[in-house]
């Protein structure tokens, strides 16, 4: 059962991935809305 269950470290990484990706889809957003007010 434990070996199923994400080590620390594991976690941590998909933490940060999600994180990453989440601020660029973010950030590509805001300048996307940004280019349409000008």
């Amino acid at each position: 059962m434990n070996s199923m269950l994400p080590q620390t470290g594991e976690a941590a990484t998909w933490i940060l991935v999600v994180v990453a990706v989440i601020a660029l889809i973010g950030g590509i957003s805001l300048l996307i809305r940004g280019k349409k007010n000008r």
